[in-house]
């Protein structure tokens, strides 16, 4: 979807960094795309979404999902139930959005958070390096393709930005630019909401570890296929190492942080990572046919199908909402044990 609202939003993400004019990097519409006042830059319309890359290239880490011989976002946008649906409940709790608000997700994948989120705000704009939107998304919402380190956008155009698992993909350098670019546009009343994960751990891990080396030891077996969650934490940086340096580095960079949860997996990781997945493995192999090679592509787009399948079932459905009532759990009973995964709101600072 691209809106009127959102190509009154845009600006040239070379251009608007250079004095943080509202008006510098404006761009004027023709039929295919978008054009830079300053610069002279296009930016071209696609299918759902506007190419808003700039030429020049980043110096730093490039996440994976970069890489168009790796696909790890699923095409279907399901309910948000599990552990998504953990992230989704806990982000509507801290952020609080409002119909007047205009969001963007950072980082948003397929574009299921912005999905989820869009009928709570007045605008939802979906934003992400590799443009592979689900069908649902193209439709729904405003989509962008772009970097986290280099916004397109006006500054101030937001009045909540969020972000679930970007930010341990950066690095350290990354992680300024992002802050800085979020600061830039957001309003200065408004509201920054991040999952992400430093390198600490707590005591709990003590009662997780055990479950996610059974699940390794599954993985081997053929019991479940982590090859995803391989792929996808094979690209963790981890920069920003600890709670303290997290919050030095949004001082830095002019926030505070107004809320500080954790996120101890202990429930999830035996009732997702070890049964669920489990489960899953199970009902995609009975439905294996004979011909298949059983590839990692074939084996992504196999389980997606289960899924769908058994989610149409009411009982199911009713069972993973309990389920995921479950997993939130691990967030009322442990949220203040301080650990890697956090939950975090900031607010911009007053001096900033």
């Amino acid at each position: 979807m691209i809106s009127a609202w959102l190509i009154a939003t845009l600006r040239c993400p070379s251009c608007v960094q250079e004095t943080n004019a509202r008006y510098n990097g404006a761009l004027e519409r023709s039929v295919s795309g978008l054009t830079c006042r300053d610069c002279g830059a296009m930016y071209a319309f696609r299918d759902g979404y506007v190419d808003m890359r700039r030429d020049e290239k980043f110096t730093g880490k490039e996440t994976v999902y970069n890489n168009d011989a790796v696909d790890l976002d699923d095409p279907v946008i399901r309910p948000p139930v599990l552990s998504a649906g953990v992230r989704q409940r806990v982000l509507r709790l801290l952020m609080r959005p409002q119909p007047t608000d205009a969001v963007l997700d950072i980082g948003c994948g397929n574009g299921k958070f912005a999905v989820w989120n869009h009928r709570a705000v007045a605008h939802m704009v979906g934003l992400d390096p590799a443009a592979r939107f689900a069908a649902r998304a193209r439709e729904t919402v405003d989509l962008v393709q772009a970097d986290a380190r280099a916004l397109p956008f006006a500054p101030g155009a937001f009045d909540q930005v969020y972000t679930v698992d970007v930010f341990e993909h950066l690095d350290l350098d990354g992680v300024r630019d992002h802050l800085r670019e979020t600061r830039r546009v957001l309003t200065r009343d408004g509201s920054y909401f991040c999952f992400s994960n430093t390198r600490e751990r707590s005591w709990l891990n003590r009662l997780i570890d055990p479950g996610r080396r059974l699940s390794e030891s599954f993985h081997r077996a053929g019991i479940v296929d982590r090859t995803r969650d391989h792929l996808r934490k094979g690209d963790h940086v981890k920069a920003v190492e600890t709670t303290d340096a997290l919050v030095r580095e949004l001082d830095a960079q002019g926030f505070r942080a107004v809320t500080l949860w954790y996120l101890n997996p202990v429930i999830a990781t035996y009732v997702e990572t070890l049964g669920i997945a489990a489960m899953e493995q199970t009902v995609a192999r009975r439905r294996k046919r004979p011909d298949d090679t059983n590839t990692y592509s074939e084996r992504q787009h196999a389980l997606p199908t289960v899924r769908d399948a058994a989610g149409a079932r009411p009982i199911v459905r009713l069972a993973l909402r309990g389920l995921t009532a479950l997993l939130l759990c691990d967030v009322a009973f442990f949220r203040r044990v301080r650990t890697g995964a956090f939950f975090l709101l900031a607010k911009p600072s007053p001096r900033a």
